[in-house]
């Protein structure tokens, strides 16, 4: 609990030396994996926070309905280290557990789009948008724990102009080739 309050004041290295404590004492506390992986993501260390993540994704909390949050994280660390493929791989997976979920849709819409395949990328902005509509503030909270409650509506809504920039970009690109390919003509 120590280190989440760390984590939470940006004590990142007095973080990392609680966990590893606590890992010391109990190996098997799964979810200490998930927020050194999240302490590790937040200070740049991807590989770190990818290894963290791994075996946190490997554990029955993952699964859980809350769970999609541990996918969602280590497929932004490896997206963050231009691992597109393997990104979108944990965020499949993620989606066959979680199909409605908003973060889910988006990160695969984010994979695609880091690996070229725009037609992908907007079907999954798309379904994400799409679902967007049923996101309450309990939905927001429980992806954003430390946030203050007062300010879900606001969260929501960013999330949502995320999504609407995220299909604009697509968009964009998708009239660029289609212009490219008519020039060629």
């Amino acid at each position: 609990q120590l280190a989440r309050v760390y984590f939470i004041s940006g004590r990142y290295n007095e973080a990392i030396s609680k966990i590893n404590q606590e890992l010391l004492i109990n190996p098997f506390n799964l979810r200490s994996y998930y927020i050194r992986g999240l302490v590790n993501g937040f200070s740049g260390r991807w590989e770190e926070a990818e290894k963290d993540f791994k075996v946190a994704v490997s554990s029955p909390f993952a699964k859980d309905i809350n769970g999609w949050g541990v996918y969602n994280d280590l497929a932004w660390v490896l997206l963050r280290q231009r691992k597109y493929d393997e990104g979108a791989e944990v965020l499949k997976e993620a989606e066959g557990l979680f199909p409605d979920n908003v973060w889910i849709q988006n990160g695969l819409g984010n994979a695609y789009l880091g690996a070229g395949d725009l037609g992908l990328a907007l079907d999954h902005y798309i379904k994400a948008l799409g679902k967007s509509d049923r996101l309450t503030a309990e939905d927001w909270l429980v992806a954003y724990p430390t946030h203050n409650p007062k300010t879900a509506e606001d969260g929501i809504l960013q999330i949502i102009k995320t999504i609407e920039n995220n299909i604009n970009i697509v968009n964009s690109k998708l009239s660029k080739v289609k212009l490219k390919d008519v020039r060629e003509i």
